[in-house]
């Protein structure tokens, strides 16, 4: 048997030796339905969402602020695209190979 043979073969009965282990494992922590239904039929409170009042001008004002930033940033992928494409251009263009003229 060759060398790798047998380092394939050791891997193969560590990922299983592995693999058994986690799944002795996962069989400890699974709940039993018992405690699956109790968990799922415990009582849940229920309240009243806290609703702050905003006042509208504060509302605006946010929705504005939030508007420049969206603007700013598309901005600023415009500019990014343009620089890319003037800067592979460029490239492109020196290294173009231009034929003799005869």
């Amino acid at each position: 048997m060759n060398n790798w043979e047998k380092q394939r073969d050791l891997l193969i009965e560590e990922a299983l030796a592995f693999s058994q282990k986690v799944a002795a494992n996962a069989k400890r922590d699974v709940p039993s339905a018992q405690q699956a239904v109790k968990a799922t039929q415990s009582p849940v409170s229920m309240k009243e969402p806290v609703v702050t009042k905003v006042a509208p001008k504060d509302e605006r004002a946010a929705i504005q602020r939030r508007l420049m930033n969206f603007k700013a940033h598309q901005e600023r992928f415009q500019r990014e695209r343009e620089e890319y494409y003037a800067m592979t251009m460029a490239k492109a263009r020196a290294t173009q190979w231009n034929a003799p003229k005869t």
